[in-house]
């Protein structure tokens, strides 16, 4: 598990530190979500941070990219950049 605290003590970006897959801590998990701004998506399963990290030309405008967060059986995973939930991805 990867842990807030490690985390800081790595100096690295949050990319660099943490790969699609991973287990990190409830710290780790709050900072991401709602520590840096209000999240742009939380139904309690499934969380994105607040802010886009790239976005893609589509043929219907532009789809934004967070970074996805998701909680199963009391634990925390980071799962990669996913489509913005609100418009239904």
């Amino acid at each position: 598990m990867k842990t807030y605290e490690q985390w800081e003590k790595s100096k690295l970006d949050f990319d660099d530190f943490v790969k699609k897959g991973d287990e990190i801590d409830w710290y780790l998990y709050e900072h991401m979500v709602c520590g840096l701004c209000a999240p742009n998506y939380d139904d309690g399963t499934i969380a994105q941070c607040g802010e886009a990290q790239f976005g893609k030309k589509t043929k219907k405008g532009e789809t934004l990219y967070y970074s996805t967060f998701k909680t199963e059986n009391g634990k925390y995973y980071y799962i990669g950049y996913r489509a913005d939930k609100n418009k239904g991805s």
